[in-house]
């Protein structure tokens, strides 16, 4: 996988590439990871066992990355979400495209407790927007099935070009302090 060497926006990969790897599943600084419900030394069995267990994605990423918050947890599991992702069938990701999304336009680093994030994970976080982006790109090219699936994958689209505003600001559409005329669309007020 290529990582990104400088950063021009928040969030975005960076331009120049060296080869990066995530952050192997058998290492020990996972349980030193926050997630939602605490240390993140559960994760790398559940990306092993997702290929077998697909189900149990949509039970789980939300301790990743839930209520406009991304754990440090996420930012290590991000590229390997991105493999297992490519390993899927087109037309299928559509959950992992928007997980993908969500995951970066709610990284906050600098709200985390706890130490910085080590610059070994973050760097292959950056490495996998590209594939990230693809894969978003691709999805987005079969039938989506309603309005707020559209608005996840731009929204993820918009995340994964670096644009974290637009992206939360796509998100929020449905707020009505955000956009009062679509808020009302959506919830019939």
């Amino acid at each position: 996988m290529k990582a990104p060497v400088a950063n021009q926006r928040k969030g975005a990969p960076m331009d120049d590439q060296v080869e990066v790897a995530p952050l192997s599943l058998d290492d020990p600084a996972w349980a030193d990871l926050l997630c939602r419900s605490g240390g993140g030394g559960w994760v790398p069995e559940w990306l092993r066992s997702l290929p077998a267990h697909p189900d149990t994605f949509t039970e789980e990423w939300p301790e990743l990355s839930s209520e406009g918050t991304t754990w440090p947890a996420g930012i290590a599991a991000f590229p390997h979400l991105v493999q297992i992702a490519e390993s899927l069938r087109a037309g299928s990701r559509l959950e992992y495209a928007v997980v993908l999304g969500l995951i970066v336009a709610d990284w906050e680093p600098d709200s985390m407790p706890g130490p910085p994030l080590p610059e070994a994970i973050d760097t292959a976080y950056r490495a996998a927007f590209p594939p990230a982006l693809r894969l978003v790109a691709e999805e987005s090219a079969f039938p989506l099935s309603n309005e707020r699936d559209v608005r996840y994958v731009l929204m993820a689209l918009a995340a994964l070009q670096g644009v974290p505003e637009l992206a939360s600001c796509i998100d929020e559409l449905d707020e009505e302090d955000t956009c009062p005329r679509y808020a009302a669309h959506i919830w019939g007020s």
